[in-house]
């Protein structure tokens, strides 16, 4: 997902001072150094409250009594977005947002107040992520709604509890709701499923829900039958006392042989009637009001089957279109092979010449290829938005069935009940009253006995659910995840062996379930918290960090913004004062050569992915380390150095 920093806004609770403003580079890495205590770790909290957190982790004190509402501007493929959010003061948050869109947003002197609240920000940023909008889990399941922008905070942060932590790798993975959520997308950002999968798992689980409502509602009729059984034996005793029928007939008879003779004396014309005219009219008025209600359910339904037609062939031509331009593409990422081959072999690969002798010629190659892969990448696939509507559609539909059907079978029983009336509706005898009832009684007996209709639709529920339950199947799940797992492997093992840890030759694997790593070593496997030492445990966090976003840029869709965030990666190996205050300022404490040498090998690695990236992964990087550290990088933007009183808050906000 292209979603970059472009800028952090704090506005002063004095209207009369301006905005603080801090500027980020799109697609490098960016760096603010400086000393304890001038808020560079409350820049995670600041960006994570306005990207909608639940609460508001902005440490208390001189940046919450300063400050009236907090802001971010974020680049994305459609424009730019200013998200600012207000300070919640004493409570735990607020959703009270100010939310602004365009090519050039200009940041406003005073916000004053809210034109959006956080719930909806949510579900834009959700959309414009390109996530699913239908629930890919059980109703009877924790934390299986759909998915949300919020689950893929986890990959952008690494703050300073995190980035060294043994117990921890993910942000806000500490809390069990972090670790469900974190778990459930999972498959989805590693492309083990896509958005019809989710469509598919919708549908499968509604299948579902409608069987275990007929399957109850065949248990019901069943269950009615002992009594069906008792209520026809009451009824032939009932029409021997009126003399309808002959004493011989045994009540212990076969059930369906009694039911034949009751339904003979329910025959129309057997006594004279009596008939009620005005009965009749109002009989044959509601039948009319019916009869209207069915061509207007009709008409609806009809074109409700039409849009869904329609809706239903632009999925499959869309589907068909991307699944041609997803093989071209295969087949087109030569390009990579070709670079790995190069800087494998140092030949090339096609005439094997040694040296530079063909490096011009592979290097247009090589942009070609790229080029045409990066224009077949920005074919959008239908929107998750359709599915929801298509679902929406369906439902009206199913429900507009539903009704006619009922409609219908109201329009039988009115239209049954005016022949009655002009036939035998009521007479003046006992026996004529007993028949009225029966009639009604002989209808019950019919709907009770006449399951061959739900049977045959139960029957057409597990066929669909069958078929749905092998569209998402989990062994073909399985098998993606796994590819893709090996992938983040292959990639932090090659990041891994450019950081100080002690046994950079080990197998790195991401294990999902435990969100944790594991190490493979020659003679046994290891988890983080397993492992010894802070620098191992920080260089394991920034190579898989890393290596996830790797993997995310270079997928055809994804939901996770291409920014990560570092807040003191170089603790493990300073003091955490590394500054001694002197009357001019403060000054670089001298170091030992190795922990310099740790530290540069760090920037030195997210310098060279930012690179490889090619302005699609920004990085930001919080630190004591000064710019003597890293400034021989290219890719390596100075945002601020934050020491002689320069803070996050300027010093005069606080007079």
């Amino acid at each position: 997902m292209q979603l970059q920093i472009k800028e952090l806004i704090l506005w002063p609770k004095d209207l009369n001072r301006e905005p603080r403003t801090v500027k980020f580079e799109l697609g490098k890495v960016n760096v603010i150094t400086g000393a304890s205590r001038t808020g560079k770790s409350a820049i995670i909290p600041i960006i994570d409250y306005c990207l909608c957190s639940s609460k508001c982790s902005i440490p208390v004190g001189i940046i919450r009594d300063t400050c009236s509402w907090f802001g971010i501007v974020l680049s994305t493929i459609q424009g730019d977005i200013l998200l600012a959010r207000r300070n919640p003061e004493d409570q735990k948050q607020t959703g009270d947002m100010f939310v602004l869109e365009g090519n050039q947003i200009v940041i406003p002197s005073v916000i004053p107040e809210k034109n959006d609240d956080s719930e909806d920000v949510k579900r834009r940023l959700s959309e414009l992520s390109g996530l699913p909008m239908l629930d890919y889990g059980q109703e009877d399941r924790a934390f299986t709604t759909r998915p949300s922008f919020r689950d893929v905070i986890s990959f952008l942060f690494q703050s300073q509890n995190i980035i060294a932590n043994q117990d921890i790798l993910f942000y806000k993975a500490n809390e069990h709701k972090y670790q469900e959520r974190l778990r459930n997308i999972f498959p989805f950002v590693l492309n083990a499923v896509d958005a019809e999968w989710f469509y598919n798992k919708h549908l499968f689980n509604e299948l579902n829900k409608q069987l275990r409502i007929k399957e109850k509602e065949l248990e019901g009729i069943q269950s009615l039958f002992q009594k069906w059984v008792a209520d026809i034996r009451t009824k032939i005793i009932k029409a021997k006392e009126l003399g309808l029928i002959n004493d011989e007939v045994s009540i212990d008879g076969n059930p369906e042989y009694l039911l034949g003779i009751l339904r003979d004396l329910a025959t129309p014309g057997l006594l004279e009637p009596k008939i009620d005219s005005h009965l009749a009219e109002a009989l044959s008025a509601d039948l009319q009001k019916l009869r209207s209600k069915e061509d207007e359910l009709s008409l609806r339904l009809s074109s409700l089957k039409r849009r869904v037609s329609d809706m239903e062939h632009l999925k499959s031509s869309s589907n068909d279109y991307h699944k041609t331009l997803q093989i071209l593409r295969d087949r087109l990422s030569i390009s990579q092979w070709i670079e790995q081959e190069v800087v494998k072999t140092s030949n090339c690969p096609f005439c094997e010449s040694e040296g530079s002798t063909c490096d011009e010629q592979l290097e247009m190659l090589i942009k070609s290829l790229k080029k045409t892969e990066d224009e077949i990448s920005l074919f959008s696939e239908v929107p998750s938005s359709f599915d929801r509507e298509y679902a929406t559609i369906l439902g009206e539909l199913n429900q507009t069935a539903s009704e006619l059907h009922a409609i219908q079978k109201q329009i039988h029983a009115v239209a049954g009940e005016s022949k009655q009336q002009q036939n035998a509706l009521y007479t003046i005898s006992e026996a004529n009253r007993f028949i009225g009832r029966l009639e009604e009684a002989l209808e019950t007996f019919s709907n009770t006995q006449d399951r061959s209709a739900l049977i045959e639709v139960i029957s057409s529920l597990k066929n669909e659910i069958s078929r749905f339950g092998e569209l998402i199947s989990g062994v073909q799940i399985s098998r993606r995840q796994d590819y893709a797992l090996g992938q983040i492997s292959y990639i932090s093992g090659g990041y891994i062996q450019q950081l100080d840890v002690e046994s950079p030759g080990n197998k790195i694997e991401l294990d999902i379930k435990s969100l944790t790593v594991v190490i493979k070593g020659e003679l046994r496997s290891n988890y983080l918290w397993e492992i010894g030492s802070g620098s191992n445990w920080l260089a394991y966090h920034i190579s898989v960090l890393l290596a996830l976003h790797a993997f995310f840029i270079r997928a055809p869709s994804n939901p996770v913004p291409s920014f990560v965030i570092f807040d003191q990666p170089s603790q493990v190996y300073f003091p955490q004062k590394v500054y001694i205050p002197k009357d001019d300022g403060e000054y670089w404490k001298a170091i030992g050569d190795d922990d310099i040498e740790s530290v540069r090998k760090i920037f030195s690695l997210m310098n060279s992915v930012s690179l490889a990236a090619s302005g699609k992964l920004q990085i930001l990087i919080f630190d004591h380390a000064p710019e003597e550290v890293w400034h021989d990088y290219s890719n390596v933007h100075l945002v601020a150095t934050w020491r002689n009183g320069d803070k996050l808050v300027p010093s005069d906000w606080l007079s």
